[in-house]
């Protein structure tokens, strides 16, 4: 589907082909923020199809009977525009918010030339981290080379980025190809197993702010009581 929305934005046949259908069903995962914004730009109606007895009972929610698909949508004028998954909001450990979803889009958009596949993790960590996997196998040298320039481009990202939001540069977790795990229906990383996967790497890659977190709340702590008896004693 998204092939095709693609080439209809150059092919104004096949745009005009597209308006005249009554419906055009897709399923197996959203469409892209990109595509969305085009067809509703085109006056393209997207909804979702209702259906009473679809899913079945067992998998409704038990309080209100409905099925509540996680997904997220930002109210606008005259309906709704996709903005992701609630599984694509990581709390991050100071208990901000960080839509891992928006972040990965932003490093497809500059880094889809050299890269396969890849996730965004870090649920309860300080910043998050980027685990990928190059589009072709690397030696010791051209993996640096490879991480350098990971850096060198995800730069952009972070300048419009929040602190807790920044993938900084020991954050980003060359892998093997092969190495995510990959959902046989949608072709998508799995977020959730790939940081279970690779927990202990995450932790090594983490030990530096832990310690650091833990000074830095001794160091305030001190503060606060030197403070203390400073203002007793006047």
């Amino acid at each position: 589907m998204l092939d095709v929305i693609e080439k209809a934005k150059t092919s104004t046949l096949l745009a005009e082909k597209l308006r005249t259908l009554n419906s055009l069903t897709f399923a197996g995962g959203p469409l892209s923020e990109r595509a969305i914004e085009w067809a509703v730009g085109m006056d393209i109606r997207i909804v979702v199809r209702l259906n009473r007895n679809c899913p079945p009972a067992p998998f409704r929610n038990p309080t209100d009977g409905k099925y509540h698909t996680k997904d997220l949508f930002e109210p606008v004028d005259d309906g709704y525009i996709f903005r992701g998954r609630r599984d694509d909001i990581m709390i991050m450990e100071d208990s901000s918010n960080c839509d891992a979803k928006y972040l990965e889009d932003k490093i497809a958009y500059v880094c889809h030339d050299i890269i396969s596949a890849f996730v965004v993790v870090g649920q309860g960590r300080p910043t998050p981290a980027l685990l990928v996997e190059p589009q072709e196998e690397l030696n010791t040298l051209s993996t640096t080379i490879f991480h350098n320039t990971l850096v060198s481009r995800l730069g952009e990202v972070n300048s419009t980025s929040y602190p807790h939001e920044k993938i900084t540069p020991e954050r980003i977790i060359v892998l093997p190809k092969g190495s995510l795990p990959i959902s046989s229906l949608k072709g998508t990383v799995m977020r959730s197993k790939a940081e279970l996967k690779f927990k202990s790497l995450l932790d090594k890659v983490y030990t530096g702010d832990s310690v650091w977190n833990e000074v830095r709340k001794m160091y305030w702590f001190f503060q606060i009581c030197l403070r203390g008896y400073k203002y007793e004693w006047e």
